[in-house]
């Protein structure tokens, strides 16, 4: 899921997901 939200979006509540895990 977070991997397909933008970094804005999601990227500061898990990184590691939205830049792709």
């Amino acid at each position: 899921l977070g991997a397909k939200l933008p970094d804005a979006a999601y990227g500061h509540e898990e990184p590691s997901k939205s830049h792709g895990e």
